[in-house]
């Protein structure tokens, strides 16, 4: 969609120099909703701008704890990827783009030592794969998949176990493959942002900061992008009831 563009060609034009092209295209051609798109954007680059920038007072003052510094980095990436995926309209693109978004997640929770995370991220990325084959052939995801899926994530779960904090990313996957075995796009968007809460917490919990912003970007994301499908839909019964 064209909030998608907007979110991932912003940093870009910051880059180039020439910023204000994105908000004058956004201000012409996109909804008043897009302004969010552009914040999200402006965010993401200012974030990983200040990381870099600080980056020698961020070592200074972190000494051996570098991985904190790297799992920002790689939080932030990550957190603008997810933050693209809800806007996407069919539930075969957005779990694509979450499959890196996961995979960029997977490498930030090894780094803080939070494994429980890191494996549950791991399953998300095989599962959006297989889902996705179904998905794009439009076919009905078989109810065995999903069962396995969550099998397979309740035994790593159980083999990771260290206190019931580790359980959050445990139920959090469970819920997400529950959501993506349904065909409407919509159910899925509704369990991503109840999942965005949970990580929410989580996230804090583990010193994520980045992954704090990321979660409260991805909740916003997800209501703009389901006040926007509600209004669609309005306007095909409208559309059908005239004709």
């Amino acid at each position: 969609s064209k909030d998608t563009i907007v979110v991932a060609l912003l940093p870009l034009m910051f880059m180039l120099k020439i910023p204000y092209i994105i908000p004058i295209a956004v201000g012409l051609l996109c909804t008043p909703l897009s302004v969010v798109s552009v914040a999200c954007g402006t965010i993401a680059y200012y974030l990983v701008l200040f990381i870099f920038n600080k980056k020698n007072i961020i070592i200074h003052i972190l000494g051996d704890y570098m991985n904190i510094l790297y799992a920002q980095l790689i939080g932030a990436a990550a957190m603008l990827t997810i933050t693209l995926s809800v806007q996407c309209r069919k539930k075969k693109h957005m779990m694509m783009v979450q499959s890196a978004a996961h995979m960029l997640y997977s490498f930030q929770y090894a780094l803080l030592g939070a494994f429980s995370a890191a494996f549950m991220d791991l399953i998300s990325v095989l599962r959006n794969l297989l889902f996705y084959k179904y998905d794009k052939n439009k076919k009905k995801i078989p109810i065995i998949l999903p069962i396995i899926v969550i099998t397979i994530t309740c035994i790593v779960g159980y083999l990771n176990y260290t206190n019931l904090l580790s359980l959050v990313p445990v139920i959090i996957a469970i819920l997400y493959t529950i959501g993506a075995s349904f065909k409407d796009p919509k159910v899925y968007k509704y369990v991503f942002g109840s999942c965005a809460i949970a990580w929410l917490f989580y996230n804090l919990k583990f010193q994520a900061y980045v992954c704090v912003i990321g979660n409260i970007m991805e909740i916003t994301s997800t209501i703009i992008a389901l006040v926007r499908e509600t209004k669609r839909s309005k306007k095909k019964k409208k559309r059908s009831k005239s004709n």
